[in-house]
């Protein structure tokens, strides 16, 4: 069992618990929590491949997945992380860009800026393929990403931009 708590639709909580695995739609007027983590070096990020048998099957996203309930997004971000491509990171590594929603979902985005390419474990119930694109690879992969992913490129590059030239 999964369990996410729900929120409002600025990412608070409510105290209302929403299993997963249920196959029930997500209440109406609630949100679920969602962390990401764009992974990047140099000029390249990191982009995953989903399972063909996932929804989206297929689609390019970056590591990510649901907040448990009593989970902090940063420390989901940091957990999902490790578990779909093994790079282990301390959850206080991850710059927060932005806190966007999409549907039904309220997605915390973070940066992972590394110096030097990690060794990648793929999660093979998750994640079938990976790479790290440059800027021009991914807006050629941008109409094979799923969705949310693809609406946040531009968004999140701004943040690259401004982050990498602030230090």
């Amino acid at each position: 069992m999964e369990l996410w708590e729900l929120t409002d639709g600025d990412g608070v909580p409510q105290g209302k618990m929403y299993d997963r695995h249920s196959g029930d739609p997500i209440p109406e007027g609630y949100f679920f929590r969602v962390a990401e983590v764009w992974v990047h070096i140099g000029d390249k990020t990191l982009v995953t491949r989903r399972h063909p048998d996932k929804w989206a099957g297929l689609l390019w996203e970056v590591p990510g997945g649901g907040v448990l309930a009593g989970e902090e997004p940063r420390a989901a971000a940091a957990r999902e992380l490790s578990e779909e491509v093994g790079i282990s990171a301390d959850p206080e590594s991850l710059q927060k860009i932005s806190v966007t929603r999409h549907k039904n979902a309220i997605v915390y985005s973070f940066l992972l800026e590394l110096s030097e390419l990690p060794e990648i474990t793929l999660q093979p119930t998750e994640v079938v393929d990976f790479r790290f694109a440059t800027s021009e690879e991914l807006d050629q992969l941008s109409p094979e990403m799923t969705l949310g992913t693809s609406e946040r490129l531009s968004l999140v590059r701004e943040y690259i931009a401004e982050y990498c030239a602030s230090k």
